[in-house]
């Protein structure tokens, strides 16, 4: 993997997969977090993903939509809260008409401890990606697809004309 921006830069965490052992002790720490499976087109939820990035605020620096191959990948970069240090993010998506998988992978960027940072990204991109589709939004395939004409219930209602009459006059006999 790519450290977010297409360089590693001296001293950087490495932004790869985990040991064995450390694999194991983020999966008991955060037992919640993993990858998302949805039953969309991996394009669809290519496009969810992005809005929902650009909706955190993440400062986007790779963004490969999911071609022939099915895989999408975002690298972006965001910053903490406190020091505002720079933490580096990838999300992968990964599917193919009709089911798709979100994989992210959140580190800092410098130091040995995160208070639970990355975890919490993680997170507020899940829940994104879940408003947005609790939301109802149609999905690319209902979008595209032609709408049937509905028929009337009952036949419109005749126009019925009215005579001009002032109020209060009279006719005349």
């Amino acid at each position: 993997m790519h450290r977010a921006g297409g360089r590693a830069a001296q001293g950087c965490n490495p932004l790869t997969n985990p040991d064995a052992e450390k694999a194991k002790l983020q999966a008991e720490a955060y037992g919640d977090i993993g990858p998302m499976f949805l039953e969309r087109s991996a394009p669809e939820v290519f496009v969810l993903v992005n809005e929902a990035v650009g909706r955190l605020g993440w400062t986007v620096v790779v963004n490969e939509t999911p071609g022939e191959s099915g895989i999408g990948r975002i690298e972006a970069t965001d910053r903490s809260m406190i020091m505002g240090f720079t933490d580096d993010v990838i999300v992968r998506v990964k599917g193919d008409d009709a089911h798709t998988l979100i994989d992210v992978r959140s580190a800092s960027r410098y130091g040995m401890h995160d208070f639970g940072a990355n975890a919490d990204r993680i997170r507020a991109l899940y829940a994104e990606v879940t408003a947005a589709l609790e939301k109802g939004e149609k999905t690319v395939l209902e979008q595209a697809a032609p709408k049937e004409e509905e028929e009337p219930i009952a036949a419109p209602a005749k126009e019925i004309k009215k005579k001009n009459r002032k109020r209060g006059a009279r006719k005349r006999r």
